[in-house]
């Protein structure tokens, strides 16, 4: 049995999906058990982001590595999901125009980088756990980092995919 979970900043998407896999039937290769499409409502807080995929991110050029500086990372993380805010929504953020980043501070969850295996050799990532502020401008991120992932290589090899952890 395989699990499949698909996640967007994209309703109308997730509902083109829906149609899609139901369209599919039943075959030898594929047998759809069951499906649903939750919304994370807006008005639930969130306070812990957990990354169940490693996330990958550059600075100047190399990849981010714990002998690097954490605050490096956080800065890092917060440009890349404002940038994919603006670029996916077209909207600016400077209503917010907050100061500090969105990540209060982080946790890095594995002792040693986790390797996985790209066109040109290899990629190194982490995974994390990042604890969210609570003011508007950074909960707007950190709902879109849920649909959308955190850092680099999202979309290509699936990196940084997060689930809501708060305890």
């Amino acid at each position: 049995m395989l699990i499949v979970r698909l996640r967007s900043v994209d309703p109308n998407w997730m509902e083109r999906m829906i149609e899609a896999i139901d369209a599919t039937g039943e075959n030898d290769q594929l047998r759809v058990l069951t499906q649903q499409m939750k919304m994370h409502e807006p008005n639930d807080a969130i306070r812990i982001l957990k990354t169940v995929n490693p996330v990958y991110v550059t600075v100047n050029g190399r990849l981010w590595m714990p002998e690097n500086d954490v605050q490096q990372l956080i800065h890092r993380l917060h440009a890349n999901i404002e940038h994919k805010f603006r670029t996916f929504l077209a909207e600016e953020l400077l209503q917010y125009s907050e100061a500090q980043p969105f990540i209060e501070r982080l946790e890095r969850l594995n002792r040693t980088p986790i390797k996985v295996a790209v066109k040109k050799g290899w990629i190194a990532g982490h995974k994390l756990l990042l604890h969210i502020r609570t003011d508007t401008y950074s909960q707007t991120l950190a709902r879109f980092a849920l649909g959308a992932g955190l850092g680099e290589k999202t979309s290509s090899i699936g990196g940084g995919f997060c689930i809501l952890a708060n305890r």
